[in-house]
């Protein structure tokens, strides 16, 4: 699917791009981080800057699991333990799960006439995996309350739900890191 794009890449011309460089950064600050043109639909816009702003807030997340894996309980100075960044990944993975669910109903349920003929299979795979990098990131935090090896688990209100129902064993917290 790549190829076709690449070809048109390489067969464009240059163009000039060095005018207007506040503005240039304004609007992809507007369009990418802001996610300005996706909202032109309310629903779709939504479920696409849960995801995509779950991603940008959870990307410290990939390397505390890395750390985890490699030394348990160990996680990134000041960041790991502080209060305030545990809630905001508590919060935007669970935005993220939504996102995913809003994502499939609208694919699955509405099934708006636009995806007619799009890579349906591809979509669905995908969205499973962002749902399983979530929620195994919150299973994991879940384990890691069970465990009483959390610090604050009152600032991870979901994960600190979910701790109940999850077993408090090292191996499931183990699995649940290696997932993420």
């Amino acid at each position: 699917r790549a190829r076709p794009r690449v070809k048109v890449l390489a067969a464009a011309r240059p163009s000039d791009r060095t005018y207007d460089d506040p503005e240039r950064v304004r609007r992809e600050l507007a369009h990418v981080l802001g996610q300005r043109k996706l909202f032109q639909r309310f629903v779709p816009g939504l479920m696409h800057a849960f995801i995509f702003w779950g991603f940008l807030v959870l990307f410290p997340t990939i390397f505390e699991a890395a750390l985890s894996i490699a030394d348990p309980g160990r996680t990134l100075p000041w960041l790991g333990t502080a209060p305030w960044f545990i809630t905001l990944v508590d919060v935007f993975a669970t935005l993220v799960i939504v996102g995913v669910t809003i994502a499939f109903a609208i694919r699955k349920v509405q099934r708006p006439d636009r995806f007619r003929g799009s890579h349906a299979r591809e979509a669905d795979l995908i969205l499973l995996w962002i749902f399983g990098i979530v929620a195994t990131l919150l299973l994991w935090n879940a384990s890691q309350i069970a465990l009483g090896g959390f610090p604050h688990p009152s600032s991870a209100p979901v994960a600190n739900a979910l701790s109940g129902p999850v077993p408090a064993s090292e191996g499931f917290e183990r699995v649940m890191v290696w997932g993420h």
